[in-house]
């Protein structure tokens, strides 16, 4: 917290102010745009990358205004509360807005957003200052075995722009955890948070986002760290909410249908521990990095079209050779004595079908169009087939979403063990292992604008490295383990799902309820079942309620 407001009164005394910076890809505004979208109600969005500008989400909001008389109760009030949230962005007023130590109005019982404090000089630019805090407990029951722990988190953010070009946002927070750690690791953001992961006594954590925008309107270029999604549907291919968030500099070209996407950020990669009589222990991080490019065009009004690329390495400093935005990374890869991780993938989406999109990725991490067929290793191809509709959009509030997911032996892997596409040992995409597939279904559904409940299950068959039940070495290679890539000394056939079959099994259920405008509260039950070898079977049951608000 006094990291928060000391940069607040820094901000503050410099007159920073702005508005055209990113809208956090947690926000509900991205599947109310996509299910518009779907519906034809919203046009030209895409919703295979993430964040979203302010001024973007204001200009898709406006469509959705002018075509408000084909939404559906629940979307007609859930589009008001939108309105008030980003009224300054379209509109330029602040009717709605309440801040507590400017003078405004503020009653936490009213449905308009709340702030903290705003400022805003016309012509120049703006500052929002907003506190935030959540609370969660969290109980686990998983073979005869029970715990709990509670958790809290405070802090807050503080975001703007200047001359309608320039954004910044800085997302500080700071909490703690009371009983189980083990069981409030299970939480997808604190399960990688060095605090929790390394230091066994420490029940203290913190996280923070920060990051400066250029948006010129055809060009954005961005820098710092956020969290950023690629890909279709709830379970994303390319980049998912799995892994640590990166650190990054990117680059956004959008001319008409046409759009162009680069960035090349940081990755954690592996670490090493040594002691030293002295120093004590000395932890070193291996430098890892992520570049990716995408190029996409609008083949038709309603379907899109892409090709993009990444590539991973590490081991060694920044490689100039990949900040170019505009070239091709395999033919770098090449040129940089082929030590790299890279790959190639195909992207479509297409809404023709007045509530129902359907969309894939094929994705190549290797391949030898001679032995395509044959079971070589090098082959190395994942699919996703999907599709989401509201076809009752009107009679029940509903969304529906399938995704199948086909994931061959070794992909994602690399025989230079530091070039496998983790950040700190967690897949940057899916959340999987190679030699997968995966049957994933999600049912969302509105009795109301503030109440949301959901339904989830996902199946996925694993072919896993077979190991030895007390060492735990590998036994053979299968390329089940995205930690392990092919060895000299592994066969170079093989079939799809050899080894030890495993089977996970995931049921959830979430109902999310929005109190007052900004505060939610939250409660989650999943069970899910694993068959796995040398480990018979596993059956766990999660539960979580909580609550979080800006103010």
């Amino acid at each position: 917290m006094k990291k928060l407001f000391l940069l607040a009164l820094i901000l503050l005394s410099c007159r920073m102010f702005a508005q055209s910076e990113d809208v956090p890809v947690e926000h509900k505004v991205y599947d109310y745009l996509s299910r518009l979208n779907v519906r034809h109600i919203v046009t030209g969005y895409s919703a295979f990358e993430a964040p979203f500008s302010r001024s973007l989400i204001a200009h898709y909001l406006k469509q959705a205004a002018d075509n408000s008389g084909m939404l559906d109760e629940s979307d007609l009030k859930t589009l008001s509360d939108l309105q008030k949230e980003f009224e300054f962005d379209i509109y330029g007023t602040t009717e709605h807005q309440q801040a507590l130590f400017t003078g405004h109005r503020y009653n936490v019982l009213e449905q308009d957003p709340k702030h903290l404090y705003y400022y805003i000089e016309p012509g120049v630019g703006n500052i929002w200052v907003d506190f935030y805090a959540e609370g969660n407990y969290l109980a686990l029951s998983k073979n005869g075995y029970k715990n709990n722990s509670t958790i809290g988190i405070v802090g807050g953010e503080i975001y703007g722009s200047l001359f309608d070009k320039f954004g910044f946002y800085i997302h500080s927070t700071d909490g703690n955890t009371w009983g189980n750690r083990d069981v409030a690791m299970h939480l997808k953001q604190l399960k990688y948070n060095w605090n929790l992961k390394n230091t066994p006594d420490n029940a203290f954590f913190d996280e923070t986002r920060g990051y400066c925008t250029a948006d010129f309107g055809a060009l954005k270029i961005k820098l710092g760290r956020d969290r950023v999604l690629l890909g279709y549907g709830p379970n994303k291919l390319i980049m998912s909410d799995n892994a640590p968030e990166a650190d990054f500099i990117s680059f956004k070209i959008r001319l008409g249908s046409l759009e162009y996407s680069t960035f090349h950020g940081k990755l954690v990669g592996i670490r090493s521990d040594s002691m030293d009589v002295v120093q004590g222990q000395i932890t070193t991080v291996a430098e890892k990095y992520l570049v990716y490019h995408r190029i996409s065009f609008a083949a038709s009004k309603y379907t899109k079209v892409s090709v993009g690329e990444t590539v991973v390495y590490a081991d060694r400093g920044l490689d100039l050779s990949y900040f170019n935005p505009i070239s091709f990374l395999k033919t770098l890869e090449h040129s940089n004595q082929d030590r790299d991780n890279s790959m190639l993938f195909f992207d479509f989406s297409n809404t023709s079908f007045t509530g129902w999109k359907f969309y894939g990725i094929a994705l190549i991490d290797d391949i030898s169009f001679s032995k395509v067929g044959s079971g070589w290793y090098g082959n190395q191809i994942a699919l996703q087939l999907g599709m989401t509709t509201s076809f009752l959009y009107k009679i029940f509030p509903a969304e529906f979403n399938l995704d199948y997911f086909h994931v061959e032996p070794y992909v994602f892997t690399h025989r230079l063990i530091a070039n496998n596409y983790t950040s700190d040992g967690y897949a940057i995409g899916l959340d999987t292992d190679p030699n997968s597939s995966i049957m994933c279904g999600k049912v969302n559904y509105r009795p109301s604008s503030r109440l949301t409940c959901t339904l989830q299950y996902a199946y996925r068959v694993h072919g896993a490295n077979p190991v030895d039940p007390i060492t735990g070495a590998v036994l053979k290679n299968v390329g089940g383990d995205i930690s392990l890539g092919h060895r000299e000394v592994d066969d170079k056939y093989l079939r799809f799902m050899e080894g030890n079959k495993e089977i996970y099994r995931k049921l959830g259920v979430t109902a999310r309820y929005e109190l007052f405008v900004g505060t939610f509260f939250n409660l989650t039950i999943s069970n899910q079942t694993n068959s796995l070898q040398n480990s018979g079977h596993k059956n766990e049951w999660f539960y979580t309620l909580g609550g979080w608000t800006r103010l």
